[in-house]
């Protein structure tokens, strides 16, 4: 109503039915200037990722090993809050259920504790989507 962008959007399906599928494609036109152009970074996080597993705090979700310029740019997003960020994190029914708590990393970047100005899209199963509608803000 008042022209801000959402701050959580759930994309809830069974499995097999293109969550994935859509995370990609979503990325993929997002990158061609095609949608969504409103956001200035997309991110999407496979929760499934190991290294996206390990993290213990928002920097580390940005950063690879490989890649050291990425560096500046992690701590740009978090000096801005998650301003101007669409976060998708894809597979929330994978995460391990102390992974799903309200203390950790994923919960408090939903819940608007960490990157409180991002926008943050999640996918899931209907197995764990009752948590997220429960916590979600």
């Amino acid at each position: 109503e008042d022209g801000s962008e959402p701050k959580g959007i759930l994309i809830d399906g069974a499995p097999g039915i293109g969550k994935s599928t859509f995370s990609w494609k979503l990325c993929r036109k997002w990158g061609k200037g095609k949608i969504l152009q409103q956001y200035q970074l997309l991110v999407m996080l496979r929760l499934r990722d190991n290294r996206v597993r390990r993290a213990t705090d928002v920097l580390h979700l940005f950063r690879h090993p490989d890649m050291g310029t990425q560096e500046a740019a992690a701590k740009e997003i978090v000096r801005r809050r998650g301003k101007g960020l669409l976060l998708l994190l894809e597979g929330f029914d994978e995460l391990p259920a102390d992974l799903r708590s309200e203390d950790s990393l994923f919960m408090r970047i939903i819940t608007g504790v960490k990157l409180p100005e991002a926008t943050v899209m999640i996918t899931s199963r209907p197995s764990a989507s009752g948590l997220l509608l429960a916590t979600c803000r």
